[in-house]
């Protein structure tokens, strides 16, 4: 983790806190972007009790999709749970009103995850 890492780890909070009301990623690839951004922060957001409903694009489904599978599997994991023991895991759910695909899935406090790609 060097500083440009901190430093938007920094910025992502200030969106949480509602300090930044909009934040423009600019990073060279291979450094990052999509491990904090789109696998680290949503499940950093799903900690808390919030309902939150969160939407991750990307430039194709599939990678949308991965990075959700990767957002669940994260949310998943011992350190996850140890770390956050209150939060919602989202499982393979066997309540048919919750959805559970790789692309849209619900948690039972009422957060939910979207993956899309463009178009």
């Amino acid at each position: 983790m060097t500083w440009f890492h901190r430093l938007l780890a920094d910025r992502l909070l200030d969106v949480e806190e509602r300090r930044v009301r909009r934040l423009i990623v600019a990073m060279p690839p291979r450094h990052g972007k999509t491990e904090l951004v789109s696998r680290l922060w949503p499940a950093w957001l799903f900690r808390g009790s919030r309902p939150l409903r969160i939407i991750a694009c990307s430039h194709t489904a599939n990678l949308a999709e991965q990075n959700s599978r990767d957002v669940r599997r994260i949310m998943q994991s011992r350190r996850y749970r140890a770390a956050f023991p209150s939060a919602t895991i989202p499982i393979a759910h066997t309540d048919q009103r919750l959805k559970s695909t790789a692309g849209h899935w619900e948690l039972p406090t009422g957060g939910v995850y979207r993956a899309a790609g463009v178009g």
